[in-house]
């Protein structure tokens, strides 16, 4: 679950402009560009929140919102998972499908909190529309204000040193499993050995 509720995005102040963008349609090459933004978090904001379905004017909602046709919503999910297969390292934002207040007007609903294994890059072309010239080149995205850009070589630098900046037991490890802990040994009386149990016995092991 997505932890801020969209009535709370679209009708409050709690979250800056620059962390919210609206679209009033499915368009793959910039929400991608502004998830893999998202996740890289240049401005240390902790990422944004995009919201599809939703017209936009000067940064805010317009209403009565547009939605997003349901017979859409599941193709547009499906794709959104797809193309973001596109972003290395992969990430993958939370996403939610909101029926705005049960009055039949659907939203597509993202997290995309800041990232712990970037940074991260995208292609230019994510998806290739008629008349396109196809630039699979990867580009690193950030937001340094309220507009989605590739990253010029000085904010690149700045991005590694970011993420490298991140101490070593501070990082997510992915590919950790429950028994990881089962089975690593630690003295009885140790506080860590109560935690591990603990966190053992929560996890149903």
């Amino acid at each position: 679950m997505i932890p801020l509720k969209i009535e709370t995005l679209l009708k409050g102040r709690v979250v800056e402009h620059d962390r919210v963008e609206y679209k009033i349609g499915w368009n793959p090459n910039d929400i991608i560009h502004s998830i893999c933004a998202f996740a890289n978090d240049y401005d240390n904001t902790n990422g944004g929140y995009i919201v599809i379905g939703v017209k936009e004017e000067n940064g805010m909602p317009v209403f009565p919102l547009e939605g997003v046709p349901k017979e859409d919503l599941d193709s547009i999910q499906q794709e959104i998972f797809q193309y973001c297969n596109q972003i290395v390292p992969r990430y993958i934002p939370r996403m939610e499908i909101i029926d705005y207040q049960n009055s039949g007007i659907f939203l597509i609903y993202l997290w995309c909190s800041a990232g712990d294994s970037g940074p991260y890059q995208a292609p230019k072309t994510v998806y290739l529309e008629k008349g396109m010239k196809a630039d699979k080149n990867l580009k690193y995205w950030i937001r340094p204000a309220s507009l989605t850009t590739d990253a010029k070589q000085d904010e690149i630098s700045e991005l590694f040193d970011k993420f490298n900046s991140v101490p070593f037991d501070d990082r997510v490890n992915r590919k950790a499993t429950i028994d990881n802990i089962r089975h690593y040994s630690l003295p009885k009386k140790s506080p860590m050995r109560q935690i591990q149990n603990w966190i053992l016995e929560i996890s149903g092991f």
